[in-house]
């Protein structure tokens, strides 16, 4: 799935967990080492996804679960150097 396609996958906790387990080794199918980053809406989900892909799929790296509030962390840190820098 390039980047700009969206798709909504809905059903049993089961399908949802191979859906997203499909996704994530198929973004990764031209190099394992490609980052996929994963937006979840609670920190307890971080290690039971990561868990659950490995389970369904086996070992991945380079996939990060985080948080939106974690997502904007890089993008306030280069704000804030940038304006350092300039300052």
């Amino acid at each position: 799935m390039s980047a700009g396609h969206h798709r909504v996958v809905t059903g049993a906790l089961s399908a949802l967990e191979d859906a997203l387990a499909d996704h994530v080794f198929a973004a990764k199918a031209d190099d394992a080492l490609k980052p996929v980053v994963i937006l979840v809406g609670g920190t307890l989900l971080r290690p039971y996804l990561g868990r659950r892909i490995f389970e369904l799929r086996g070992p991945h790296i380079n996939v990060q679960i985080v948080t939106a509030s974690e997502l904007g962390l890089p993008l306030r840190r280069a704000r804030t150097s940038s304006r350092s820098a300039s300052a």
